[in-house]
């Protein structure tokens, strides 16, 4: 199957498709790049994708838990940008609406892919299934408008935790579980210790940002700003989000003026890529990024070295 990178691509191909529907009904002046070098950056990502699909749709049976989420999430957005551009105000501009036909196939592909890999990843893995199975049951669903860092003019010093994955999930899993069949968002103290650690480097925030997309996504914004209230900080759960992809931004940039990356170093740059352009800031879906993801690219559509 595809190595990780490809199913983090997907997701940051199709923001930056998305881009010119989610960014503009913000109030904030919106990030904008030359016009036919942001037609051909779409062009190129739909291209991208439709070779990352049709992947997939030959190989859903080797689908994993990571990559159906990929595919939730690609079918989410592609569903957005079809709804918008029904709207007189989040239409495709002129040259663009040409993806439109390439946008709705990728969609029903998409769809397709989640529905035939579904009982095969469930049965599968049958506890990662029912730890985030409110995520993959369903197309991806949270959208806010795009909005801008505030770039540091000067490095903060970052911690370099050793990620704690197990941690994570368990904590991920306990917030989306059904407690008593009405409720979700259960934050432990131990939980809610772990995933408000600040200055954090490597996989650590990037962990943070998706425990507070997954909350948002099932209605758990009023539960996260009161916990933020009663730990004392002056802070809520989108200002909390906007410290961590500032952080995360600082260490992308670091890496992508490094020219020999490992490739735990390129997963770690598509995974910060990937949550924080999910997190609606629009510093991460730039052309410069954009390049350097593309050329992992490899022919059968996966993105990285090898294929396993």
């Amino acid at each position: 199957m595809c190595n990780r990178n490809t199913v983090k691509f997907i997701h940051i191909v199709l923001l930056a498709i998305a881009f010119d529907n989610l960014a503009f009904h913000s109030n904030t002046q919106a990030f904008i790049i030359n016009g036919n070098s942001n037609r051909r950056l779409m062009e190129r990502a739909v291209f991208a994708l439709e070779k990352v699909l049709y992947y997939y749709k030959h190989n859903y049976d080797t689908i994993n838990i990571d990559s159906l989420l990929g595919v939730r999430v690609t079918e989410g957005i592609l569903r957005k940008i079809l709804i918008d551009n029904n709207n007189a105000d989040g239409k495709l501009e002129n040259g663009k609406t040409k993806l439109i036909p390439q946008i709705r196939k990728m969609y029903i592909n998409a769809k397709n892919i989640s529905m035939k890999s579904s009982p095969i990843v469930r049965d599968g893995n049958t506890q990662a299934f029912q730890m985030f199975q409110k995520i993959v049951s369903k197309p991806w669903q949270l959208f806010r408008p795009f909005q801008k860092l505030n770039r540091k003019k000067f490095k903060k010093p970052l911690k370099n935790l050793i990620f704690d994955g197990p941690t994570s999930d368990h904590c991920i899993s306990l917030l989306l579980e059904d407690k008593d069949r009405h409720s979700t968002c259960n934050i432990t103290d131990f939980c809610w210790q772990f995933e408000i650690q600040k200055d954090a480097d490597g996989y650590t925030p990037t962990h943070q940002v998706l425990y507070f997309l997954f909350g948002l996504g099932e209605g758990c914004e009023n539960t996260f700003n009161k916990k933020f209230q009663e730990s004392g900080l002056n802070s809520s759960v989108h200002d909390f989000l906007h410290e961590l992809c500032e952080n995360i931004l600082q260490t992308a940039d670091e890496l992508w003026h490094d020219s020999n990356l490992l490739e735990i170093e390129k997963d770690l740059f598509v995974e910060q890529t990937l949550v924080c352009s999910l997190a609606s800031y629009e510093d991460f879906l730039n052309e410069r990024y954009f390049d350097m993801i593309l050329g992992w690219q490899i022919d059968i559509g996966c993105f990285g070295t090898k294929v396993f």
